[in-house]
């Protein structure tokens, strides 16, 4: 039943031990104080490997306490950075909002003063067009003012002259007729 490398554990270990009487097992009582203990190096090795783990989970405990501290700082920073950037989505938001405005009421100011400078630059137009076709005609009238002023200054040439003057008194009968006026 017992296995063959176990039996010859068994065999070994039943072989080295001694005899109750090769011990000091005998049926009297041993003497005071004549136990020597055979572990006191297993004690001292099993309090070093005591002090040896005490001293690794101090350390561990610094290490874990330090990744804490600055896991705590690494999120408090995060948080902190979360909060800046909403904070400067929503002010480049409003920004956004009041340009696109800005635009809007520039766009339609665009729109308001071509209108205005197209009717006025028609206006214009028609005024120059106004203000040509005036100044033709006063032109042609100061041209025809100018030739009737010679063709009058011409006449009275002619009827200042001595070849005219006095031919109404020989060619024109007279018109002498006496008129009665009756007072009361």
């Amino acid at each position: 039943l017992v296995p063959a490398h176990a039996r010859r554990v068994l065999d070994a270990f039943l072989a080295t031990t001694e005899t109750a009487e090769d011990v000091g097992l005998d049926v009297s009582a041993p003497e005071a104080n004549a136990y020597e203990s055979h572990s006191g190096g297993i004690i001292d090795m099993l309090e070093k490997l005591k002090d040896k783990f005490e001293d690794e989970r101090s350390e561990l405990e610094k290490e874990e306490s330090n990744a804490k501290h600055a896991h705590e700082m690494l999120s408090q920073d995060l948080t902190n950075s979360i909060s800046t950037s909403k904070e400067d989505r929503h002010d480049k938001a409003q920004e956004k909002a009041k340009t696109a405005q800005r635009e809007a009421d520039a766009k339609g100011d665009l729109q308001d003063t071509v209108s205005s400078r197209d009717s006025d630059q028609e206006y214009l137009d028609d005024l120059n067009a106004e203000c040509k076709s005036k100044s033709d005609d006063f032109e042609a009238r100061q041209t025809l003012r100018a030739q009737e002023i010679e063709a009058i200054e011409k006449a009275i040439e002619i009827i200042s002259s001595g070849a005219v003057s006095g031919a109404a008194d020989k060619h024109l009968p007279s018109l002498a007729q006496v008129s009665l006026i009756q007072l009361r």
